[in-house]
């Protein structure tokens, strides 16, 4: 019976957790019934600048995704929708350009509107990356088998961007292809396309996963211009305790020599994610190497569960990277954890910073859904989902309240005795400000500026559902730098 209570307790701890993230990630706020209370307050940061706010009239809804910057200091990035101020939804989402002005405000171009699920894809949720050429690269739902695409935008000296589909992700029909790509995208020297999938892959169907759990793949450009898909490594097995991991939902990232690290949602033995390596072989097949399994389901799991974000190494080797929940304590709202490699070359983990609940709420922040990244210094820079509030009014969503604040900035700096400090950058206030920063990772330009995204929040516009707010592009002065 206690086998039994304990695997009832998994079950529903890990629904709970993958709701949570499909929460965030597929972002089912339902835009149009998001109210933000109006929470002002001295203790968020000042250095917070709001570049853009979406206005819901054409322009963009839900910036789910993060930017990256050009050479020019333009800004590029995706909404999840299109809505209009007043009336029923009338886009699938879109590729936006922000171009500063002489003023020093942005003016936003849509350089890509997606038509919909069989025609082009729709509602993208992570942020796009260049090619030497200048080309854009990113993925999004949809396509003509309904399991998602990669697609390519080539820049047009007027008007809109040109898409190509370059994959149609096809995990039905016997096909053993992914499903669902939910991450980010990356290049190797070579100019070969890397990312994930969170389901697919060939094996278990069942409530987080279609015809397998999960792959990592790699898109090689050939001659007439399309693309060849090889899957480096498949999750396969589902419905808790995966050994090698499932549903992984950000990108992976290269080492010096060439081996590709990412983390799991789910899986392990105690279900609660994984850290895993893939090393390449002369014969072209990838052998997988788990890091780090997050344990301990029965108690608050102390060294944290559910990684959502992909990890950033340091020139050592060593890997950083957030938990959505875990950390011990009161509450448990997730950690940042680092991996040290041993001379063994196994990894070690050590919790380097503790998300947990105050006697006034989370407010050092809650959930850290977002990627890392890492300047020159050290420091490592990261968004919280929620959390933040100081005694404030509670944000809401679709009338329903939330934990103290509408989600937070922070710096965490390594210190001589091997501890770290956490710094605020920015408490988002759900108002002008934005709230609830999405699961992506910030970017930061040579002067240490940061920019990025809050799904909601910014200028609160009327339409027939009430006052919305849609969300904004922002960005964090001086914070560190150069980006590593």
């Amino acid at each position: 019976m206690k086998t039994v209570a304990v695997l009832d307790r998994a079950s529903s701890a890990r629904k709970a957790r993958i709701q949570a993230s499909t929460w965030i990630s597929r972002n089912v706020l339902a835009v149009v019934a998001i109210t933000l209370t109006l929470a002002l307050s001295s203790w968020a940061s000042s250095t917070e600048k709001v570049l853009y706010t979406f206005q819901g009239t054409g322009d963009g809804v839900e910036p789910i995704g993060g930017v990256v910057r050009d050479a020019k200091g333009n800004l590029y990035g995706t909404t999840r929708f299109n809505f209009q101020s007043s009336g029923p939804p009338t886009g699938f989402g879109l590729v936006y350009q922000l171009t500063p002005t002489k003023s020093g405000e942005f003016k936003e171009k849509v350089i890509y509107a997606f038509q919909g699920e069989v025609v082009d894809g729709q509602s993208p949720q992570s942020s796009v990356v260049f090619d030497a050429a200048g080309n854009l690269y990113g993925t999004a739902d949809g396509g003509l088998f309904g399991c998602g695409i990669v697609y390519k935008l080539a820049p047009a000296q007027k008007g809109p961007w040109t898409e190509t589909i370059i994959h149609q992700f096809n995990a039905f029909e016997g096909h053993n292809d992914g499903c669902a790509p939910v991450g980010s995208l990356i290049f190797d020297k070579a100019g070969n396309l890397y990312g994930t999938t969170s389901q697919g892959g060939g094996g278990t169907t069942d409530t987080f996963c279609t015809n397998g759990c999960g792959t990592v793949f790699k898109l090689v450009p050939n001659k007439d211009g399309s693309w060849t898909e090889t899957i480096l490594h498949a999750l396969h097995k589902g419905g808790g305790g995966s050994p090698d991991g499932q549903n992984p939902f950000d990108s992976v990232v290269f080492d010096n020599t060439g081996n590709l690290y990412g983390t799991t949602l789910a899986g392990g033995p105690d279900d609660l994610g994984t850290v895993f390596k893939l090393t390449p072989a002369t014969s072209g097949k990838w052998t997988e190497t788990l890091l780090f399994k997050f344990h301990d389901l029965v108690n608050n799991p102390p060294d944290g569960a559910s990684p959502m974000a992909g990890v950033v190494l340091d020139p050592s080797g060593n890997l950083y990277g957030t938990t959505l929940g875990g950390g011990g304590g009161a509450g448990g709202g997730g950690v940042v954890f680092k991996l040290t490699r041993g001379s063994d070359g196994k990894f070690k983990e050590s919790v380097i910073h503790r998300f947990s609940l105050s006697k006034s709420g989370f407010q050092d922040g809650m959930m850290p859904a977002g990627g890392l990244i890492m300047d020159s210094a050290g420091n490592l820079f990261g968004t919280t989902f929620l959390g933040g509030g100081h005694n404030e009014p509670l944000c809401q969503i679709a009338g329903q309240q939330v934990f103290e604040g509408c989600g937070t900035i922070f710096k965490l700096t390594p210190t001589a005795n091997g501890k770290w400090k956490e710094r605020f950058l920015h408490a988002f206030q759900g108002d002008t400000d934005g709230g609830f920063p999405e699961p992506d990772h910030l970017t930061m330009d040579a002067a240490g500026n940061l920019y990025g995204t809050a799904s909601a929040g910014g200028k609160l516009v009327q339409s027939q559902n009430g006052f919305n707010s849609f969300g904004v592009v922002f960005e964090i002065l001086g914070a560190g730098g150069p980006v590593r």
